[in-house]
């Protein structure tokens, strides 16, 4: 059986557009995409909700953001015909398998002592 590429390339060597830690970075990259999708992790979530549960967030941001992961893969919009329109965002199975990088980054921030 053959080995397994390593997880990480050598130390020194140039990152290349393909590297798979690049393109999670592209994605992962901003103030709120984690902890958008820390959210979603839980369930699915009505715009409200995360506008709700994300503090200091704006309703323009949240859209940008949310527009961007249904874009690449990682949520489902779903939009019901009622008044006023309710709209739910739950994670596709391509987003499901961020929960290990949210789970590392929240073991990764206990470790930290907060600042301020």
């Amino acid at each position: 059986m053959p080995a397994a590429p390593p997880v990480l390339p050598p130390a020194g060597s140039p990152c290349q557009p393909d590297c798979p830690v690049a393109l999670a970075a592209r994605i992962l990259d901003g103030r709120w995409t984690t902890r958008i999708l820390r959210d979603l992790l839980g369930g699915t979530r009505r715009y409200s909700e995360l506008l709700h549960s994300l503090s200091g967030i704006s309703p323009k941001m949240l859209s940008q953001r949310l527009r961007f992961l249904e874009q690449e893969g990682l949520i489902e919009k779903t939009t019901y015909p009622t008044v006023p329109p309710r709209t739910d965002y739950r994670l596709t199975p391509l987003g499901r398998q961020v929960r290990p990088v949210v789970e590392a980054m929240a073991a990764f921030g206990r470790q930290l002592t907060p600042s301020g």
